[in-house]
């Protein structure tokens, strides 16, 4: 069951997009949102990665299910992921909140992933995770960028039938 936990590990790059600039954090994450959904429809790790990596902090952390992950380690479950996925058929994010305090911004999005992917039984199967990520920005030499990402409320079904993730196996 941990390959299937990992499945959704893309989705955390989803929440990736809420990475800013100099600009006002609103627009730099719509803006990133665009380009990064794009990325990951297409199943291009490599984009991803090279459109996320300014935007982060060095000490960026990826929260999830009690799990603390570095971006090098959420980058590496994310690829085993994509190896599972047939095909990426939607992803999309909407913005519920943003808080700017001087240096600070926080965010909380919502954020939806729907794959397909071969089972043990060879058939195809669609897999669809929903969740929302509170992200927590700095400003870097006057540029936004994301320095944690806690999800919560992650549900995720396959075929239309609910599946627990925090039981599933992992790290």
């Amino acid at each position: 069951m941990n390959s299937m936990k990992r499945v959704f590990l893309p989705v955390v790059a989803v929440t990736l997009v809420s990475l800013a600039q100099a600009e006002g954090l609103r627009s730099k994450i719509m803006e990133m949102d665009r380009k990064v959904t794009a990325a990951l429809k297409s199943k291009d790790l490599a984009k991803f990665k090279q459109l996320v990596l300014p935007n982060i902090t060095k000490d960026f952390k990826h929260v999830e299910y009690g799990q603390t992950m570095t971006f090098d380690e959420m980058y590496n479950q994310m690829k085993q992921s994509f190896a599972m996925i047939d095909k990426v058929k939607d992803v999309s994010v909407k913005i519920v909140s943003i808080k700017e305090t001087g240096n600070t911004g926080k965010s909380v999005a919502k954020h939806r992933m729907v794959t397909t992917m071969k089972g043990p039984d060879k058939k195809t199967h669609v897999m669809v995770f929903e969740g929302t990520s509170n992200d927590t920005y700095v400003k870097v030499n006057g540029a936004w960028k994301m320095s944690r990402m806690e999800w919560s409320n992650n549900k995720m079904t396959m075929d239309g039938k609910p599946m627990d993730m925090s039981q599933m196996g992992g790290k």
